[in-house]
């Protein structure tokens, strides 16, 4: 059993998104002759996000919680952060660290570890950093401070032994700005549970469900529930649909502007905005929704469209024309993907789904269930990790 830290932020946290995807490795790497070790942030007192249930193996560090700027208490938590590594790897043979990004200056840290304790530095991009397809609509402030991130990540990759990334547009457009990452790049999808996704099994809300799951990121707009809404406006109308046979819900970050724009459209009766529940909670709502809301503008893999697509069920995809088009239209045989602004299309696709209740859900593809299975995906990894390895210093 070869020995692994990982390095994660978010990893203790039950709400955050950024903690599935190392929480599934944690899991299933131990299956493939990996014994990981986590050093993450230890959960803020009092709060509401007690720690997952984890081996004996993980460390915690107390960050300090201050929630604006976001990246402050990332950096603040860095240098105890180091301290606890440097003591875990030197009294445990260890040959591999993973930093799971973001927040991404914990990775510089690696460099460190790297550097003075001769192990391999593996660097997990979940998301891009400065080829992240929303930098373009922050603001200035947060511009400027992007160009000393491009400084940094640059001294980074320089110094990776691999980089891992979740879908591969990603590893193009990292090959194409850091042409010398040619042979330490790799792709490693996110992916889903067999045994979370309860599809056919769950009985489904008494009422017609639509589901959205995650955050909108209402500020930056390429989440925009505008077109949804004034095509969701224009169906309940036309159909005289009363609010006991449908609904809609949106669970994750709430949006003052959002919840405004429903309540202006008379639409208050009919969606409900929810706040973030815990993973397992969110797939249980996954499990009796009839029709999944996607909504993605710019070229990123979600990470909730596995597990949507891995019910089975129609999704109404309002997206780029992309690599998740071609994952939905290659997976998914009754799911409606629309990638242009049109409110009819939309209203369109409501109506059909709503009135062939969707109560019948498509097949899972066997390639699908075998490629984007997180334990799958979790081997890919693990096989990526020994040639590391074998790769002489």
């Amino acid at each position: 059993m070869k020995n692994l830290l990982i390095i994660s932020f978010f990893h203790s946290s039950q709400h955050h998104v950024g903690a599935i995807r190392t929480q599934r490795f944690a899991y299933y790497l131990p299956m493939f002759g990996w014994r990981p070790y986590i050093l993450t942030k230890a959960p803020t007192t009092g709060s509401n996000d007690q720690p997952v249930k984890e081996p004996d193996d993980t460390f915690y560090v107390t960050s300090i919680p201050l929630n604006k700027p976001f990246h402050l208490e990332s950096l603040i938590w860095v240098p105890p952060m180091l301290r606890r590594a440097v003591e875990i790897l030197r009294k445990v043979q260890i040959g591999v660290v993973l930093v799971s990004c973001p927040p991404f200056h914990q990775a510089l840290a690696g460099i460190l570890l790297k550097k003075l304790l001769d192990i391999k530095l593996v660097v997990d991009y979940r998301d891009a950093w400065s080829l992240n397809p929303y930098y373009p609509r922050l603001g200035w402030f947060h511009s400027f401070v992007l160009q000393g991130d491009r400084i940094m990540e640059d001294r980074l990759l320089r110094n990776v032994d691999l980089l891992v990334v979740s879908h591969q547009s990603m590893k193009e457009n990292y090959l194409k700005r850091f042409s010398f990452l040619e042979d330490k790049i790799e792709v490693v999808y996110n992916g889903f549970d067999p045994g979370s996704i309860k599809s056919g099994e769950s009985p489904l809300f008494p009422e017609f469900t639509i589901l959205h799951l995650g955050d909108f990121y209402a500020k930056q707009k390429s989440r925009d529930p505008g077109l949804f809404l004034a095509a969701l406006q224009s169906m309940i109308s036309e159909e005289k649909i009363s609010a006991d046979r449908f609904r809609v819900l949106f669970i994750g970050e709430r949006y003052a502007e959002i919840e405004k724009a429903i309540s202006s459209k008379g639409l208050s009766t009919y969606v409900s905005c929810l706040d973030r529940v815990p993973h397992h909670i969110a797939l249980e709502y996954l499990n009796k929704s009839h029709m999944l809301l996607l909504i993605e503008t710019r070229d990123v893999m979600t990470t909730k469209v596995f597990e949507y697509l891995a019910t089975g069920k129609p999704i109404l995809a309002l997206i780029s024309n992309n690599e998740l088009k071609a994952l939905i239209e290659k997976y998914s045989s009754n799911s409606y993907v629309i990638t242009i602004p049109d409110v009819q299309k939309i209203k369109d696709s409501i109506r059909h789904c709503y009135k062939n209740y969707c109560r019948n859900v498509a097949p899972l593809f066997e390639e699908f269930r075998q490629t984007f299975s997180r334990k799958n995906q979790t081997a890919v990894l693990a096989l990526k990790l020994e040639k590391l390895l074998q790769v002489r210093q």
